[in-house]
């Protein structure tokens, strides 16, 4: 019969102190910096001990100890999109920088899914959970609360008892449409738009009618689909089937703007001299599509590093907004510098 290997003891926070002749409340403070200080040669021998004998600290005794894991959730709609997958790498970097360890849950974008899912990190011993949201104001009744610190971020809107940081999506859709109608010319804009189950138009939408309202022009035609690229391709193929075309739209994902790009190269039309367009998100790749899109473009590091300080610090329940950028491209009739 073959022996079998028996799984090596785990070494302990006694090994160290022996192994270093200190006690074992000295290793202690020298893994979380306190409450007392230790000698710095002390301390050296300490974690010279600690890489020698492969010590790793029992994060729940820290938890208990200390109040605190270092850990934090972080709920997101997915990498489908490329926006959110950025996002979530904003989120990484920031963290990582605060010395904060994220949990990750993926919610598809489904808000009875998110919500599950904040329940479900509450009972894991996390110190807060952050919600890349996918939420509309139709579902925050809904939330229950996990009596740690939740916070909401890509969150245009207030969640009454909750931090939430989003976009000032109203301002970056005014800007970039009143771009394409002060600057460019264009009499009329039309909305691609996405779905939403509110009777309210939503912030990208609301910046896109006051563009029109400040400068005494009607709206464009508005159509709701996915926010897909196949969405944004169908919805750009209605507009282009009536007898008057529009002359500019915009598009309020990236996502959605890459699939209506390809609907306009397909009909053989031009871009902008045909049809303008310009997007709401600004992702890495909206740079490198043909042509390069004009974004509004949400500041992801800001928001990132605004989500994970607030969630930590367990701050009021505040709304915050963080200014957009205006990203002028090739699509709608600008030269790059």
């Amino acid at each position: 019969m073959a022996p079998t290997s028996a799984r090596p003891r785990k070494v302990t926070l006694a090994d160290v102190a022996r192994y270093t002749g200190v006690s074992t409340a000295v290793v202690s403070y020298v893994i979380n910096d306190g409450p007392r200080p230790v000698a710095a040669e002390t301390a050296l021998r300490v974690r010279e001990a600690i890489d020698v004998l492969g010590y790793r600290p029992n994060t729940s005794a820290r938890a208990l100890m200390t109040g605190s894991t270092g850990i934090v959730g972080l709920i997101h709609p997915g990498t489908s999109n490329p926006f959110f997958g950025e996002y979530g790498d904003a989120f990484y970097k920031v963290a990582t920088e605060a010395g904060v360890a994220l949990l990750t849950a993926t919610s598809a974008g489904r808000a009875d899914t998110e919500r599950a899912l904040i329940e479900s990190l509450a009972s894991r011993n996390v110190d807060g959970i952050i919600s890349v949201t996918s939420m509309t104001k139709a579902d925050i009744s809904g939330i229950r609360n996990p009596r740690i610190p939740l916070l909401f971020v890509n969150c245009p809107f207030p969640i009454p008892g909750y931090q939430t940081i989003g976009p000032n999506a109203i301002d970056g859709s005014l800007r970039v449409v009143d771009h394409l109608l002060a600057h460019h010319g264009h009499r009329q804009v039309a909305l691609v738009a996405g779905g939403t189950r509110s009777e309210e138009p939503e912030e990208r939408q609301l910046g896109w009618l006051e563009a029109h309202r400040r400068l005494g022009l009607a709206a464009g035609p508005v159509v709701r689909t996915s926010y897909t690229a196949d969405g944004g391709y169908d919805a750009i193929g209605s507009l282009l089937d009536p007898p008057e075309r529009p002359s500019a739209v915009f598009v309020t994902s990236d996502l959605q703007a890459f699939g209506a790009l390809h609907a306009i190269h397909d009909r053989g039309l031009r871009i902008p001299d045909d049809i303008a367009v310009v997007s709401f998100d600004g992702t890495e790749a909206s740079a490198h599509t043909w042509p390069p899109l004009t974004v509004a473009q949400q500041p992801l590091h800001s928001m990132a590093a605004a989500g994970v300080a607030g969630v930590m610090s367990d701050a009021a329940p505040t709304h915050t907004l963080i200014d957009m950028n205006l990203v002028l491209r090739r699509s709608c009739g600008c030269e790059p510098p």
